[in-house]
């Protein structure tokens, strides 16, 4: 990275910490860590009350801008990353007030993991930390409108699911988490879908998913964890109208 970009980065980590007190040092692991990880699924703060719509859209293109450095972390193409990487955390500075309490010190650790894990070009450690990011946003702005939050945590638990199969050596131990958190969210939305082979597709995947992790096959995981994703944006267009 250039000088000029680690100075956009580290100030855009300012802003999001702000003047809360640094975490402890237990806590300021790298995102692959499994400990990370587990701190992760309590999950974020979401909002209070309902956020107004300007706020909300910001929130939620700030999030897919994170989204997409999640999906960017393995590619080939040189410099993506480090591009996704940058417009991620200019976003990320452009909404650190409108943050519920206790979200900006979050979003400054996903950010500051992201750019440690770039820096040592880490591919997985770079996605995960960008999908909790993406997460605490995503949370922040209480899902997208017309769809359920739960929804979009599944794309997280996707994309976990996915970074955590590429990992070396593979992670096993996050992924079954990822996985039982993948399954509190879709208890959660499932009477919401309309659609009931979108409801079957969706059962039958988390099954895939429970049997390749237990046999730990990282090809089948990958794939299932692919198929997942896929079926969440069939999941966006199947939900009941409110």
């Amino acid at each position: 990275m250039t000088q000029l970009r680690l100075a956009s980065l580290a100030a855009a980590t300012l802003a999001l910490a702000g003047c809360h007190k640094a975490p402890a040092a237990a806590d300021t692991a790298p995102v692959a860590a499994p400990r990370a990880a587990a701190v992760a699924d309590a999950g974020p703060p979401v909002p209070a009350a309902p956020v107004d719509p300007a706020s909300r859209a910001a929130l939620v293109a700030s999030a897919e801008r994170f989204e997409n450095l999640t999906e960017a972390a393995f590619s080939k193409v040189p410099g993506e990353a480090a591009r996704r990487l940058d417009l991620a955390a200019t976003s990320a500075a452009g909404i650190a007030t409108m943050l519920p309490a206790g979200s900006g010190p979050l979003l400054a650790k996903a950010l500051g993991d992201a750019r440690a894990a770039a820096g040592a070009h880490d591919a997985a450690a770079l996605s995960l930390a960008s999908n909790e990011a993406y997460r605490i946003v995503l949370s922040a702005a209480g899902g997208e409108a017309k769809i359920p939050l739960a929804i979009g945590l599944l794309d997280y638990s996707g994309f976990r699911l996915t970074a955590d199969a590429r990992a070396a050596p593979p992670r096993w131990d996050d992924m079954a988490a990822a996985l039982t958190y993948a399954r509190g969210q879709w208890t959660g939305v499932k009477p919401k879908i309309a659609n009931a082979k979108s409801v079957a597709d969706f059962d039958g995947v988390l099954t895939a998913l429970e049997a390749a992790i237990g046999a730990r096959d990282s090809a089948a995981t990958l794939a299932a964890a692919t198929r997942e994703l896929d079926l969440v944006d069939v999941l966006e267009t199947s939900v009941k109208p409110s």
